[in-house]
C-alpha cells in the first residue's frame, strides 16, 4: 500500500496521499517510514515523472524530519539498500560521486 500510495502521488492527490502515508506511518512505525524513503528514492532515481515533483518534496521532508534521529545514517542507509532491491540498481555501489548525482535531482 505505502509503495502503490508513493508510486501514484500527483498535484491532484498529493494532500490526500500524504494523509493516509501518515496514518501508515503511524501504524505500522519506523519500519514503514524506511520502506516509504525507499519507495521515494527508487521513483526519484529512475526518475519517473509522473509527480516527480511532489515526489522528490516528500522525500525532502521525510529526510529532514529523520535528519534530527540520532539514527538518521542507519535509517538512510537502509532506505537506500532497500531501494536498490526494488529497482535494477542491484550492482549499484552507495558511493559519494552517487550520491552527489542523486542530490543535484
Amino acid at each position: 500500500k505505502i509503495q502503490d500510495l508513493a508510486n501514484n502521488i500527483t498535484k491532484k492527490n498529493i494532500k490526500s496521499t500524504v494523509a493516509e502515508l501518515n496514518q501508515l506511518l503511524k501504524l505500522y512505525g519506523p519500519e514503514a517510514r524506511q520502506f516509504l524513503l525507499a519507495c521515494l528514492i527508487h521513483k526519484v532515481e529512475v526518475r519517473d515523472q509522473r509527480g516527480l515533483s511532489h515526489k522528490i518534496q516528500l522525500l525532502n521532508h521525510e529526510i529532514t524530519e529523520l535528519a534530527v534521529l540520532p539514527n538518521f545514517p542507519t535509517v538512510i542507509r537502509e532506505a537506500f539498500r532497500i531501494a536498490q532491491d526494488l529497482g535494477d540498481s542491484r550492482n549499484r555501489k552507495l558511493t559519494e560521486e552517487y550520491l552527489a548525482g542523486f542530490c543535484k535531482q
